[in-house]
């Protein structure tokens, strides 16, 4: 009886300890910009070990068998996700275009008059991309009449 109570105290230290490892995996994952963390726990949860005091690591061995080095988590999944950027989320946006997301566009938004604002309702347009097409249409124009100057 008494084996039993301490077989089931040790099975409760290692689910314990695994969800410890698993929130670890996880944060770090996260923070690296995993597209899926529990994808990454999954691949990588079998490859640590636990010292004493209860922290994981990676053990790096050489061709002796002999421990060279030994890898955190944050480490670890650090290290993976750099070989395997294919798990790591884009900073591309969706749809068509393919716009990265981090662009050096400024912050302020175009001045548009009330006028703009209603042939851009009437035209189904955001204010903005009103704004952005009318500009473009003005340096077109502008580039038509220089070029129609010299003909003159």
């Amino acid at each position: 009886m008494e084996s039993r109570i301490s077989e089931l105290g040790k099975q409760q230290i290692d689910i314990s300890q695994q969800k410890k490892l698993e929130a670890e995996i996880i944060e770090a994952s996260a923070k690296h910009k995993a597209y899926n963390v529990n994808h990454v726990f999954r691949i990588l949860k079998d490859d640590f070990t636990i010292s004493e005091d209860g922290q994981f690591y990676k053990e790096l061995k050489d061709e002796n068998g002999q421990t060279i080095l030994k890898k955190t988590v944050e480490e670890t999944v650090k290290d993976f996700l750099s070989e395997n950027d294919h798990l790591v989320t884009s900073p591309v946006k969706s749809g068509t275009g393919h716009q990265f997301s981090m662009s050096f566009k400024s912050n302020r938004k175009p001045q548009i008059s009330k006028d703009e604002l209603k042939r851009a309702n009437e035209m189904g347009l955001s204010p903005e991309d009103f704004k952005q097409i009318s500009q473009l249409k003005e340096r077109k124009l502008a580039k038509i009449k220089q070029g129609a100057q010299k003909y003159v």
